[in-house]
């Protein structure tokens, strides 16, 4: 927007009362001529604009800058408060369907595991356990070796975590005194619960649990079971946690 003032100074008149004449003005290059004042108003709202528009984006940038280092913050606070080790000692129970018939089979005992965090959600699980049947006229044992990741999704109060562990079994017939190793694997998950930094319960567990044992060489009571077992593995007990990042 431009504003454009006038100045007519041939209405001026000096102290002295006279009014300047051409020749012996006191501004002789303006006398008897109209004098034009240009002021570029859209300069200034130019300035205004641009100055707006940087506050604008400083603001911004500061609002990024602030979330992210937010977000850095709690994962630096969730990395730090996250075990390298965890071992757990439990109670374990499985329960096995045959299958070929509509036998079943019991055994109680207990399971150890250690796991290393590769980081705050991945960790590589070792799994050892160790059953015996409870049905008297059964006297068969089982101990099975399993590894394999399990996934962990860490809040402050408790983590609930999904594991897949493949490995191997093997059983004992006292009646025949015969042993065989087979595959075993069980899938499923549970929830830790942190008590201390380096103490927690683990309230439940229950996996899918699967054994291939060819139960006519094993002879005895199970020789019914046919060369696969499927059934329910569940375990409760105590966690400790070391070497906390």
């Amino acid at each position: 927007m431009r504003i454009r003032a006038v100045l007519d100074t041939s209405s001026y008149m000096d102290c002295t009362g006279i009014q300047p004449q051409s020749g012996n003005s006191m501004f002789p290059s303006f006398a008897n001529k109209p004098l034009s004042v240009s002021l570029f108003m859209n300069e200034n709202v130019a300035g205004n604009t641009i100055f707006r528009r940087r506050r604008a984006t400083m603001r911004s940038f500061a609002l990024v800058l602030g979330a992210v280092l937010g977000c850095a913050c709690v994962l630096s606070a969730q990395e730090e408060t996250t075990p390298r080790f965890e071992t757990g000692l439990l109670y374990s129970g499985n329960h096995l369907n045959a299958a070929i018939s509509n036998s079943q089979i019991n055994g109680n005992g207990g399971a150890g595991y250690l796991e290393y965090n590769i980081n705050s959600w991945l960790g590589a699980v070792a799994d050892l356990g160790g059953y015996a049947n409870t049905n008297s006229r059964i006297e068969d044992k089982l101990f099975t070796y399993m590894f394999g990741p399990r996934l962990n999704w860490r809040h402050k109060h408790f983590t609930p975590y999904a594991q897949a562990l493949f490995g191997g079994g093997e059983a004992w017939s006292n009646l025949t005194s015969t042993s065989q190793n087979a595959f075993a694997m069980a899938i499923g998950g549970g929830v830790n619960v942190p008590l201390t930094r380096h103490m927690g319960i683990n309230p439940v567990q229950v996996e899918y649990f699967r054994t291939q044992f060819t139960s006519e060489q094993l002879g005895g009571a199970i020789s019914n079971f046919g060369d696969h077992q499927n059934g329910v593995r569940y375990s409760v007990g105590v966690v400790f946690m070391f070497g906390a990042e």
